[in-house]
């Protein structure tokens, strides 16, 4: 990689010799969190510095290791390394600036591909190391016919409306990698116009959304005729049953709790097929 040469790197990658790792996922979208974990161990590590990825497998999953030897963190910034709120403070305490949405929309994507991320580094000037895990599937020849079958094979038209522009187009690429037709909005009076125009067939809708929220959307949908055949999804960290019959009692037709798999919604459009 050019920016690993320009700074003098020496990146070594470490891979099973006899055994093929498969995940199943948007490949685009996977080669993007293996980019920017690589491109943040390069940014952070000193001329002429260590850089080294490998993969293995561990019982179900397919685990990857993005590691360096560079400027590492320190508790604190450790603590909230993918926490898009602590940019400022981040950008305080390293010498070239915070780590950037990059982390945050890497875990993003990975936590919709039902895995987890995490960070670990031993202090400053000690390096860092982030672990990817996502699910592992044994290859196998897909027929036409299960290739038929499989979620998301039937585009629809799909309406993302959420404040946090990170999370919301992250959901976007999935989708549209699935196939589907996708907007989005990022808060809620122009969400509902646009749920209006677009009479979506689905609609992903947060609750703590600015201007109008979740529940008033809600509500001014299902008193639309012209609505009446959207489902309503609810997307929220508060995952409780009062919560859950708060949803319900709008008009809500599943609940989903923050953050979600990205298998959990290819489950939803698939039952409506």
């Amino acid at each position: 990689m050019q920016w690993m040469q320009a700074r003098g790197h020496e990146l070594s990658i470490e891979l099973p010799p006899n055994e093929a790792l498969t995940v199943l996922g948007d490949e685009a979208r996977l080669t993007q969190v293996l980019h920017k974990l690589l491109h943040n161990a390069a940014r952070y590590t000193p001329e002429g510095g260590r850089v080294s990825i490998a993969a293995r497998r561990e019982n179900d999953a397919v685990v990857i290791c993005v590691k360096d030897n560079g400027v590492g963190m320190d508790a604190g910034l450790l603590h909230s390394a993918f926490d898009l709120l602590k940019q400022g403070q981040q950008a305080a305490q390293r010498p070239q600036g915070g780590l950037g949405i990059g982390l945050t929309l890497v875990q993003r994507l990975v936590r919709l591909h039902g895995g987890t991320v995490e960070a670990h580094s031993a202090g400053p000037d000690r390096g860092s190391e982030f672990i990817v895990r996502l699910p592992a599937v044994n290859e196998a020849p897909v027929s036409e016919a299960a290739a038929a079958e499989r979620p998301g094979a039937t585009p629809r038209k799909v309406l993302v409306i959420d404040d946090n522009s990170d999370a919301a187009n992250a959901l976007r690429m999935l989708l549209e990698n699935d196939g589907h037709n996708v907007r989005v909005a990022h808060d809620g009076v122009s969400g509902l116009a646009l749920a209006r125009e677009y009479r979506p067939e689905y609609l992903l809708l947060d609750i703590g959304l600015p201007r109008l929220n979740g529940y008033d959307i809600a509500a001014s949908v299902r008193g639309d005729p012209e609505l009446r055949h959207t489902t309503l999804v609810a997307i929220t960290g508060y995952g409780q049953v009062h919560d859950r019959a708060r949803t319900a009692a709008v008009g809500f037709d599943h609940h989903l709790t923050k953050p979600v798999e990205f298998s959990e919604l290819r489950e939803l459009f698939r039952a409506k097929a």
